[in-house]
Order: C-alpha cells, then sequence, then structure tokens
C-alpha cells in the first residue's frame, strides 16, 4: 500500500476538458469584454497565443476585441499545447447572438508567447509600472526578483539562467537549418525560444517562496487541503510587498482622484450654466 502511495504521487494526472468546461461555466458568467467592463468598471485582460504559426499572439480585453466572451478566451489561455485541445473563440453578432470569432483560427495559453505583455499594456493604458505576481510553474524555478538585492546564490543562479540561455538560443540558431526539415519539431522548438526568452519580472513582483513543485500535479483536481495551502502561500507572498505597492502607486491614485474632481466640477458647471433661449 505504501509503495502504491508513492508510486501514484509521481503519475500524471490531467483533469478532463469536460470537467474544466464545468468549472469555467460554474465561476464565470457568460459576458463579453465590455460587459463585464461595464459591470465591474475594471478592464479584464487575457493573453492567448496562436495554435499555428501564421498568427500573432494576441491581448483580449474591452479595447481590443469587446465583444469577445470571457469564458472561451479563459479556455483558450489554459489550453497548455500538447495536453489540451485549441479553443476557437467566441463573440456577440450585431443581434446579440453568440457565434464563433475568426472560426478558421484556434487559440492556446497566452504564455508561450507572451505571458506578460508589457509593451501592449503600455500602448493601450499608458501603464509604465508592473506589478507582477508570477505563478506559472514553467517559469518560476528561474525567476527572480531582480529589483531585490541578491544573495550570493541569488546572484549564481541569475547567472546561470542567463548562461543557459544564451546557450539555448545559439544551439537553436545553429539547427535552425536541421530543424526546418520537420516542421513539428520546429514548432515546438519555437515555442520553447518563445518560453525561454520572455521577460517574466516587473517592478515589483510576487513569488512564491517554494519555487518547485510536482510537475505531475499541476494540472490535476487539487484537494481543499491544497488550495487553502496555495492561497496562504500566496498571502505569505504578498504582504512584505504590500507597503511597497501602496507608496508606488501613489501617484497613480493620486491623478485618478484630480480627474475624478475635475470631472465632478466639469459636470456641476455644466449644470448650473445659464441656458440660451433659442432665436
Amino acid at each position: 500500500i505504501g509503495y502504491s502511495k508513492r508510486s501514484s504521487r509521481y503519475k500524471p494526472s490531467v483533469m478532463p476538458i469536460d470537467e474544466i468546461h464545468k468549472i469555467v461555466e460554474r465561476m464565470i458568467p457568460d459576458l463579453t469584454f465590455q460587459e463585464a467592463l461595464e459591470r465591474t468598471g475594471r478592464h479584464l485582460n487575457i493573453s492567448i497565443a496562436p495554435a499555428e504559426t501564421h498568427q500573432r499572439s494576441r491581448l483580449l480585453n474591452a479595447i481590443t476585441s469587446p465583444n469577445v466572451y470571457i469564458r472561451e478566451a479563459v479556455l483558450a489561455s489554459g489550453a497548455v499545447p500538447g495536453v489540451y485541445p485549441p479553443v476557437t473563440l467566441a463573440a456577440k453578432d450585431h443581434l446579440g447572438e453568440k457565434q464563433a470569432y475568426l472560426p478558421a483560427e484556434k487559440w492556446v495559453d497566452g504564455s508561450v508567447s507572451d505571458d506578460m505583455p508589457a509593451k501592449r499594456l503600455a500602448r493601450l493604458y499608458g501603464v509604465n509600472h508592473y506589478v507582477v505576481s508570477q505563478t506559472n510553474p514553467h517559469v518560476i524555478p528561474f525567476v527572480t526578483d531582480s529589483k531585490r538585492r541578491q544573495d550570493t546564490i541569488g546572484v549564481w543562479k541569475d547567472a546561470g539562467t542567463k548562461t543557459a540561455r544564451a546557450l539555448v538560443n545559439a544551439s537553436a540558431t545553429t539547427l535552425e537549418k536541421p530543424l526546418s526539415l520537420s516542421p513539428a519539431l520546429s514548432r515546438v522548438t519555437n515555442l520553447w525560444l518563445s518560453v525561454i526568452n520572455q521577460d517574466y519580472v516587473g517592478d515589483i513582483n510576487i513569488l512564491p517562496a517554494s519555487r518547485y513543485f510536482n510537475p505531475f500535479r499541476v494540472l490535476a483536481f487539487l484537494t481543499e487541503k491544497e488550495i487553502r495551502n496555495l492561497v496562504q502561500a500566496g498571502e505569505r507572498a504578498t504582504w512584505p510587498k504590500v507597503e511597497m505597492i501602496r507608496i508606488q502607486t501613489r501617484i497613480s491614485r493620486t491623478l485618478d482622484r484630480i480627474l475624478a474632481d475635475l470631472q465632478r466640477d466639469h459636470v456641476l458647471h455644466v449644470r448650473g450654466a445659464p441656458r440660451r433661449r433659442p432665436r
């Protein structure tokens, strides 16, 4: 029995796709990005990547894709290549009916090409400061908080990561022509190069204390105890950064308050202005 329990810990366990659909339907209202913005006042952004190489990754939100449904976008963002099938997006048409959005295209997890789309966020929202909570299992073992003062081990780890990245890129360049003979192998190589070459840190970084995990449990059902432990670990990683976030976001919060005051004064001025009589 003891051996069976130990061996089951190292067997891959993947949540069935139909169960994921049920969970998404239960937790996420069937709203478009625009409808969600109107209801909450919050700008939701979801990064997705194309299943084929002829398309570019996209950042879905109320500006770029207001009529796209959030549920399908979430399913696409969780479609891990090679594990779950790619997803076709859905959108609301001019009659209010749900239909396929770009029906010829399918989409997968955006972290494989653009996990932290900083440039797009800057262009769309004028963002120039990033608070990043990074929990992607294929990323956290290799990410360090570059804004913090590192100890000797951290410095060596950071140097080793950069060296490994350079070696992988050099090897890929050398093998580019042989790999091109196999489209499938070339696609997998490009995917991993995209993952390796991304920048996953921001100005303030919230990273879990434990960087290592059981890879066979990443896509498995989690028990209530496992979920509680993950939530608690997230809280403990966030608490030391709360004051830093408050201080570094003070300027933007002050600007928001000034703009709100100006808008209110303008409305009061318009309401109080004498109306001209029609001639």
